[in-house]
């Protein structure tokens, strides 16, 4: 039972490490001079920003979570 936590747990690093930096990545169009008029001047623009960032947020709190996941099973793995 306790590889399942850090299975589950290094499975959830992985993807909150990939939505971050693909957000970063893109989040950057969107915060230089051009695209904060875009994002100023378009509503779907200023939608498409707002989803990165809430991507780049689940991003860290799934890596977060991952993490703790990951310390319960070495922890649970080390008290056999």
């Amino acid at each position: 039972m306790e590889n399942k936590y850090l299975t589950l747990g290094i499975v959830l690093i992985a993807i909150g490490i990939a939505l971050y930096m693909i957000a970063a990545i893109q989040l950057s169009d969107y915060e230089s001079v051009v695209g904060m008029l875009g994002r100023a001047l378009s509503p779907e623009v200023q939608q498409q920003y707002e989803t990165l960032k809430a991507c780049q947020v689940f991003g860290i709190l799934s890596g977060v979570g991952g993490l703790l996941l990951s310390v319960v099973g070495i922890a649970s793995s080390r008290k056999e």
